[in-house]
């Protein structure tokens, strides 16, 4: 089943869906890393000791005129050797508030309509357009 989920809403590969929620508008995936262990950034030693968990929601796609949503739980691990907090990397997830799919989506409708008409199809503001629009063409600049 969740196979089919990560399929049908293009998900990335390193994250394990747990439950979907669907209500008139969204469509709220919930989801984790399914690593239990996790390498420290700062001695490479590696930890399963949790700290404390948070939530993250990340705009993912629109289907259907609805918005899909990706809540992932974000593990912080406190590392046995030096004492140091941090928090787990999932691969295809970064810091943004949005996923590449989502970036992408944007920059199709953009294609052939406006700033203000694409930002409220996807319930996000002209700037943040500007700014996904910035970022891939300093991803495809070459030096």
């Amino acid at each position: 089943m969740n196979k089919d989920i990560k399929k049908a809403f293009n998900l990335p590969e390193g994250i394990l869906v747990s439950k979907t929620k669907t209500s008139i508008d969204k469509v709220i995936i919930y989801c984790r890393s399914p690593k239990i262990y996790t390498s420290c950034p700062h001695c490479h030693c590696s930890t399963k000791k949790i700290h404390q968990y948070h939530y993250r929601n990340i705009k993912h796609s629109k289907i259907d005129f609805k918005q899909v949503i990706l809540n992932i739980k974000i593990r912080r691990f406190k590392c046995k050797h030096c004492q140091k907090t941090f928090t787990e990397s999932i691969k295809g997830i970064d810091k943004r508030k949005s996923t590449i799919n989502f970036r992408l989506q944007t920059m199709d409708l953009l294609q052939r309509n406006s700033f203000n008409y694409t930002a409220s199809k996807f319930d996000i503001s002209s700037a943040t357009l500007t700014r996904y629009l910035l970022d891939i063409h300093n991803d495809c600049k070459i030096d």
